[in-house]
């Protein structure tokens, strides 16, 4: 009743009392349900710890802050008298407090004593919790990178020299070739007055086709 109603501290005081007086009458059972509502009002009032050393007195073992091995877990659920609901409770503060392997070796062992029992107990939430210590456990593993390749860098055996050839000045076809014959008689052709340039007292003007005609030559390769 003081649990139910938010008296957490009352109702701890109350299990302990119950507890002792169960352990002078040697009713293991009934030591070990008031034990575990001990453990209930230690996580009401935040104290996790405490709550998962108290869980540990069932299995004989006194780990202040529950620091214990996975060994010692493994031996302790050869006990015979603890039931599936103890390691139920025990695996739900370890996976608070963040021991996880841990957490799941007594949440699997929880599973296994439920078997042996017919009917099987209603252990609610052992799923859940099953569950939820798988995904914690997976979250702490690294991730594998993503395989990529890398080109490797370029060293000196593997670069190529590439000789350059040489580029030298070519002589322009245009100086080498002979003038056309038409362009060489350009200077006798008439001019546009039908006169010769040579009888021209005065400059003659330039003969329009004979530029023509030495422009397309240049032009030519």
């Amino acid at each position: 009743m003081q649990q139910a109603t938010g008296k957490s501290t009352a109702a701890l005081e109350s299990w302990q009392q119950a507890t002792h007086y169960y352990q002078t009458l040697g009713d293991r059972d009934a030591v070990q349900r008031s034990t575990l509502q001990q453990a209930q009002s230690l996580q009401d009032l935040g104290l996790y710890p405490k709550a998962c050393q108290t869980l540990l007195s069932l299995l004989d073992l006194s780990r202040p802050d529950c620091q214990l091995s996975a060994e010692e877990l493994d031996a302790a659920s050869q006990l015979e008298g603890i039931g599936p609901e103890t390691w139920l409770s025990l695996g739900k503060i370890l996976q608070i407090l963040g021991k996880y392997s841990l957490s799941q070796a007594a949440l699997l062992t929880s599973w296994q004593l439920a078997q042996t029992q017919t009917p099987p107990p209603d252990l609610s939430g052992l799923d859940f919790a099953l569950g939820n210590t798988a995904q914690a456990l997976a979250r702490r593993q690294p991730t594998p990178p993503t395989p990529f390749e890398l080109s490797p860098a370029p060293t000196a055996a593997r670069q190529r020299t590439v000789a350059l050839e040489p580029i030298t000045a070519k002589p322009s076809p245009a100086t080498n070739r002979p003038p056309l014959p038409a362009i060489a008689s350009c200077k006798s052709r008439p001019n546009s007055s039908g006169l010769a340039s040579s009888s021209l007292s005065t400059p003659p003007k330039p003969n329009r086709y004979c530029q023509k005609l030495t422009l397309i030559w240049r032009r030519c390769p």
